[in-house]
């Protein structure tokens, strides 16, 4: 069975034509409808993904301040200030690791965007352990 042609570059239509009662049941009447609906997923998800950024960096222990608010600016490339990303910890897979990971990660209190690098902030305790994070962007 032969499969329905993706146009390249993708492109989006936004009506398809309507059926008709006198149309034929045949593949000449059908094909063009379904070539447009399969386009138009492949369009929306290549859209989705050019919207979508999975970033990681690393909080060191390396922190600005000798009292809190503690700051940390770190180089991401491709994070814009406008963004307002998800960020979580990327846990070590070694269990005692991971927990001081977990231990520290409460103590970052938030984290702002700046084109090229986040600003991490402790507003009690410093972390004492390198912390790994992804941080999502949609845009």
């Amino acid at each position: 069975m032969a499969n329905l042609p993706i146009y390249a570059p993708t492109i989006f239509s936004d009506g398809i034509r309507a059926i008709e009662e006198t149309d034929l049941g045949e593949p000449e009447t059908w094909n063009p409808q379904y070539e447009t609906l399969i386009n138009n997923d492949v369009f929306l998800k290549q859209a989705i993904e050019d919207m979508t950024d999975l970033l990681t960096a690393t909080i060191t222990t390396n922190w600005t301040g000798t009292q809190a608010p503690y700051t940390q600016e770190i180089a991401v490339e491709g994070i814009k200030e406008t963004d307002n990303p998800i960020v979580d910890i990327v846990l070590d897979e070694n269990i005692e690791t991971a927990i001081l990971q977990e231990k520290n990660w409460g103590n970052v209190s938030r984290i702002k965007t700046e084109d090229g690098k986040i600003i991490v902030y402790c507003n009690k305790k410093k972390t004492t352990v390198d912390l790994p994070i992804q941080i999502k962007v949609v845009r």
